[in-house]
């Protein structure tokens, strides 16, 4: 009987994060900014794959040489009808990348913040958003509120101007942030200390185990965009599960 993992990520993601880690690695050799995971993919990673994903969105301003170290990672284009220009499938895990945007949360994040990473059983790494960013970003993402009505004519009470939460909540955790000491991950180093990811694993089964939750919600997929739709049905028509 084959021993339990001592991490809770299923091995597909695992391998994913090792194939982006390579890819992060060989553009930073050429001197070229790392991706970043956003995303459900960023989810996936901070919950131990108790949220999982099935395709994995990453931030590039380099989008052509990210595309060129995939390619050589054995990444394929999917092809027909409606298909991203963004996606890419790898046929031996089942998961594909799509590249979402040229930053993380549009640009507005401190660099300073977004987290490097080793996956485990490989030396090479990757930038992922923060845990606090992540959930900015999340929250930005949620539909908002219309707001409430007044009188019998139906006229808003007050001037509603609707506009994401995640500038707000970035705002707010930069005025904390200059009123504390600086993060040692980052300091001096512009690549800061990479994040144990073993060690995160097992605080993962350690947290999961106190708790006593083994099942969360699956997401919807009420609000995913055409070319999301179209990726994970290429995902699925070549063999991925999720």
């Amino acid at each position: 009987m084959a021993e339990a993992p001592d991490h809770p990520w299923r091995a597909e993601f695992l391998e994913a994060l090792r194939l982006l880690a390579r890819a992060s690695e060989r553009l930073s050799e050429r001197g070229l900014p790392r991706p970043v995971l956003v995303g459900g993919g960023a989810v996936e990673f901070y919950s131990g794959s108790a949220l999982m994903t099935g395709d994995i969105d990453v931030t590039t301003p380099v989008q052509t040489e990210l595309e060129e170290e995939l390619r050589r990672l054995g990444f394929v284009r999917p092809s027909g009808a409606g298909v991203s220009l963004r996606g890419w499938i790898h046929p031996a895990i089942g998961l594909g990348f799509e590249i979402v945007g040229s930053s993380p949360m549009g640009g507005g994040i401190d660099p300073a913040r977004l987290r490097l990473v080793a996956p485990i059983g490989e030396a090479a790494r990757f930038r992922i958003l923060s845990v606090e960013d992540l959930i900015a970003d999340r929250m930005g993402h949620m539909p908002a509120a219309p707001p409430p009505r007044c009188s019998a004519r139906r006229k808003p009470c007050f001037a509603f101007i609707p506009m994401p939460i995640a500038p707000i909540l970035t705002g707010a955790f930069e005025r904390r942030r200059s009123m504390t000491m600086a993060p040692k991950t980052y300091a001096a180093d512009p690549e800061g200390v990479p994040l144990s990811m073993a060690e995160l694993g097992r605080d993962l089964l350690r947290r999961r185990a106190e708790t006593g939750i083994a099942d969360l919600p699956r997401n919807s997929g009420k609000r995913r965009t055409p070319s999301k739709r179209a990726l994970l049905k290429a995902i699925e028509e070549a063999g991925g599960k999720w």
